[in-house]
């Protein structure tokens, strides 16, 4: 149902926009090690915005991508672009109006942390615990605002299975400014304009001479710090010879 090649490339500002989210795709190594940098800092409660940043993006791509597809639909384009992003492979069937309870053996978030940093002491797939949020919320006709999002077992921790709990309830992740906030949809036309931003502007005449002189004094300083060394040593040096006659 959903096909990458029906969404062009925007080449003067580098990404990829899908059902209204502007797109960049990452390797499993860069985005473990990113969000190893945020756990690192132990004294935040990172997850409610790992979780939270996760399921807000997708809550309104998913809105697109989904207008006018019936219940089983909606779920199939939810699989297809969890498995078309490369994120692993979840299957949407037992979701009901009351939440669902999934599990997963295919997750690249866990998988990579295991091989990069051996064991962890908690569950680290807090993306497809906000996918699954975002995707409930669609489907369901929910708000974000009352629904709990939580993983439970986690093969990073050495469990067999990835498990994640989606169900109405007290929202514990955060979510942020929809696109149609004027404040977020300036953010947003910025973002379009940073291509443009970006190009570098045309070097002045005496622009390659000073790049020229700069090269020479970067090379030539050191030698001159050496040479004063040398000199320095050297008089120490006859000074010494000088004290022991």
């Amino acid at each position: 149902m959903f096909n990458i090649n029906d969404y062009p490339f925007d080449k003067e500002h580098n990404y990829l926009e899908i059902g209204g989210e502007a797109m960049i795709f990452h390797c499993h190594h860069y985005i473990t090690n990113l969000q190893r940098t945020i756990l690192d800092a132990e004294y935040i409660e990172s997850s409610k915005f790992l979780i939270g940043s996760a399921a807000d993006s997708l809550y309104y791509q998913l809105s697109n991508l989904c207008k006018g597809l019936s219940l089983d639909e909606s779920k199939k384009m939810a699989q297809d672009i969890y498995k078309c992003f490369g994120y692993g492979l979840i299957d949407l069937s037992s979701m009901d109006e009351s939440g669902c309870t999934l599990t997963t053996t295919k997750s690249f978030f866990s998988k990579t942390w295991e091989m990069k940093f051996g064991r962890s002491k908690k569950p680290v797939d807090y993306y497809t615990s906000g996918f699954l949020a975002a995707a409930y919320a669609v489907i369901y006709n929910k708000k974000l605002e009352d629904i709990q999002a939580m993983q439970t077992t986690c093969m990073a921790c050495g469990d067999e299975t990835n498990t994640h709990i989606i169900k109405l309830g007290q929202r514990n992740f955060d979510i942020y400014p929809p696109p149609n906030n004027p404040y977020a949809s300036k953010m947003y036309q910025n973002y379009k304009s940073i291509g443009s931003m970006n190009k570098p502007s045309p070097m002045p005449f005496w622009g390659p001479m000073l790049r020229w002189w700069a090269m020479r004094l970067v090379l030539f300083l050191p030698l001159v710090s050496i040479w004063y060394a040398i000199k320095a040593i050297m008089s120490i040096d006859c000074s010494l010879n000088l004290c022991i006659k």
